[in-house]
């Protein structure tokens, strides 16, 4: 089955977004709109989406940097062989 982390679905930063946005206008604090809930979601999955590939760049650059050892080519092991 296809997954995808919780912070990149819409869906999850829509309810928490509609639930912020209830809260704030029942204490009175702010009025937002449907409209306005639904950049703000928009923009939070982008900037999650980015960050999550700046920290993957980083991670690969880092962790080569401080290897010791080459990565070795038996990625798949070899069915049957010599006995």
């Amino acid at each position: 089955m296809d997954t995808k982390d919780w912070w990149k679905s819409r869906t999850m930063w829509g309810v928490i977004i509609s639930i912020i946005a209830s809260l704030l206008q029942m204490l009175g604090v702010a009025q937002i709109t449907l409209e306005e809930q639904s950049n703000l979601v928009q923009l939070i999955v982008n900037v999650a989406t980015g960050l999550s590939e700046i920290i993957g760049f980083l991670m690969i650059i880092i962790g080569r940097m401080r290897a010791n050892k080459p990565i070795s080519n038996n990625i798949i092991p070899k069915i049957g062989g010599t006995a």
